[in-house]
C-alpha cells in the first residue's frame, strides 16, 4: 500500500461520516467525492485544530486543498451543491442495525488501486488530487449527470489537463521498470529490444509521444535516469517505441527549466 497524505485520511473520515449519514453500509466512491469536497470547501483552520499533525503535515493538506480548490473553481464545479446534489442521489432507507465502522466497498478499493497507480506514476505518495483522479476514473458514475447540470462535459481533462490517467500511469509506470531494468543490469541491445518490444505488447499507449512527454515532464526518477544514462541510455530505449531520439532530448531540457 502506498503511502497516504494526511488529507487522504481526512476526506476518508469524512466519507466515512457522510456513509453512517445516508444510511449506507460501507463507504462509497460517492462518499468518498462528498468527503473531498467537504474537505475542499471546509474551513481548513478549523478542520486542523487539535489534529495531531506537524506544521509540515498541514502544509501538505493546505496545499493540496488550495490545489484542488483552484483546479474546481477554473473548472466552473461548485462543491457544495455537488456534494448536497450527491447526498441525495446516494440517501438509502434508514437500516435496522447501523454499523460501527464504515469500511470501504470493492469499488472504493478500486479506486484506491487506481489512485495509487497514478501517484506511482508521477513518483508521488497518494494526496487527495490522485484519489479524486482515481474517482474520475469510474465509467458511469453517479455524479455524471450533476456534471452535466454544471456544464463539466469531462471532468477528469477539465480538472487535470497536464495529467495523467489511469491508463498512461501504468505505461509511465512500465517504462521506469523497463528502464531500471536496463540500467541496473545492464542489458545488451538485444536483450533491450525484447525487454521494450514485451512491454510495448504489454501496453501500447508507450507508443504515445503525448504520454512520454508527461512521464518525462512528471516524473523525477525517470528523468534522472535517463539524463544519467545518456544519449546511449536513450537510443537503447525510444527508438523501438518510434518516439524520434529529438523529442526525448527536448523534453529533458524543457524539464531542466
Amino acid at each position: 500500500m502506498s503511502e497516504y497524505s494526511p488529507s487522504i485520511r481526512l476526506a476518508w473520515k469524512m466519507a466515512a461520516g457522510e456513509a453512517r449519514l445516508t444510511h449506507a453500509t460501507e463507504i462509497e466512491p460517492a462518499h468518498l467525492l462528498i468527503g473531498i469536497c467537504k474537505l475542499c470547501d471546509a474551513d481548513l483552520a478549523q478542520v486542523l485544530a487539535g489534529k495531531v499533525l506537524s506544521e509540515r503535515q498541514k502544509n501538505l493538506v493546505k496545499d493540496e486543498v488550495e490545489f484542488l480548490r483552484k483546479q474546481c473553481g477554473e473548472a466552473g464545479m461548485d462543491l457544495q451543491r455537488l456534494r448536497r446534489r450527491l447526498r441525495g442521489v446516494v440517501m438509502q432507507p434508514k437500516p435496522p442495525v447501523i454499523p460501527r465502522r464504515f469500511p470501504r466497498s470493492h469499488t472504493t478499493k478500486q479506486v484506491f488501486s487506481w489512485a495509487e497507480t497514478i501517484a506511482t506514476a508521477q513518483g508521488d505518495y497518494l494526496q487527495l488530487p490522485h484519489l479524486l483522479q482515481g474517482l474520475l476514473e469510474l465509467p458511469s458514475p453517479p455524479w455524471m449527470a450533476i456534471f452535466a447540470e454544471m456544464g463539466i462535459e469531462n471532468c477528469r481533462e477539465q480538472l487535470f489537463p497536464t495529467g495523467l490517467n489511469y491508463h498512461e500511469s501504468k505505461a509511465v509506470t512500465q517504462m521506469v521498470e523497463s528502464v531500471e531494468e536496463v540500467v541496473e543490469n545492464d542489458l545488451l541491445p538485444t536483450e533491450t529490444m525484447r525487454l521494450v518490444q514485451g512491454a510495448i505488447a504489454h501496453n501500447p499507449s508507450l507508443r504515445n509521444p503525448a504520454v512520454m512527454q508527461k512521464a518525462i515532464a512528471r516524473n523525477a526518477r525517470l528523468r534522472n535516469m535517463l539524463k544519467a544514462g545518456g544519449i546511449e541510455l536513450i537510443k537503447l530505449i525510444f527508438p523501438p517505441l518510434g518516439i524520434p531520439i529529438a523529442m526525448i532530448l527536448a523534453w529533458l531540457e524543457d524539464s531542466a527549466e
